[in-house]
């Protein structure tokens, strides 16, 4: 397969974690199909935010 389709497919994904202080909101992050994010992918700002948010 080729990267480029690989990539698209796994964009096609996101885990979301919502907020505990605010119903109604929340983050989310692309990921593969099994729930897998790519850290290096991410800005430092969304990497933060992934890494406070994830349990």
């Amino acid at each position: 397969m080729p990267a480029a389709c690989s990539l698209q497919q796994s964009l096609s994904f996101k885990i979301r974690f919502p907020s505990l202080a605010f119903e109604g909101h929340g983050v989310d992050f692309p990921c593969d199909e099994a729930g897998r994010v790519d850290l290096d992918g991410l800005d430092e700002c969304a990497r933060w935010n992934y890494l406070f948010a994830h349990p």
